[in-house]
């Protein structure tokens, strides 16, 4: 075996890890783009016209499912008007640093279809349930959801601000009602 047989079985064992998260944005018309992150310059985002989620390409292959999963979730919890806006009419992450990178990029102003940004705390409950639908996505899709479980701040108790079976109620709903839809596995 020589180096680029190895690299290759890798390329593969990777892509094949993703093949069921790939599978099931493609079956819902979605596309993803693993891109390196230096070239992402807004950070992870959903294109509505494209119907093509950005996702950084990570060395670890976990960050990539869960980032994607997380991304599927904010496209689950999101009103059927806000899924045909950029990043569901979220405007840039609402995390204040890539915020200003977002606004300093873009001269203060939006070149994307983005509406006002929404406040901290509606920004903040979206997040805690698009964060809620990407783990239960996750185990759904037979991945092991730990890495975005404690990548969330899921394991500290109260860190979203509700319990996580309170939140968890709020979107097993509409993740069955997708999940069921694009697999036709009904869940109980």
């Amino acid at each position: 075996m020589n180096f680029k047989i190895f690299e290759e079985g890798i390329k593969r064992e990777v892509l094949k890890d993703l093949e069921p998260i790939r599978n099931f944005s493609h079956k819902l018309g979605l596309s993803v783009s693993f891109t390196p992150e230096k070239q992402l310059k807004n950070g992870i985002s959903y294109s509505a016209q494209a119907g093509l989620f950005k996702i950084p390409l990570e060395s670890k292959i976990e960050a990539q499912i869960s980032n994607l999963a997380h991304e599927l979730g904010h496209y689950i919890v999101a009103m059927p008007e806000d899924r045909k806006k950029d990043n569901f009419g979220l405007g840039p992450s609402p995390d204040d640093e890539m915020s200003s990178y977002w606004m300093a990029e873009n001269d203060g102003q939006s070149s994307l279809n983005y509406r006002s940004l929404v406040s901290n705390t509606v920004s903040h409950e979206i997040e805690t349930k698009a964060s809620m639908a990407g783990l239960i996505l996750e185990y759904l899709l037979g991945y092991s959801p730990l890495f975005t479980y404690v990548h969330h701040g899921w394991d500290t108790q109260d860190s979203k601000g509700a319990s996580l079976e309170t939140v968890f109620n709020l979107v097993i709903k509409d993740v069955q009602t997708f999940y069921q839809t694009v697999t036709g596995i009904q869940i109980e």
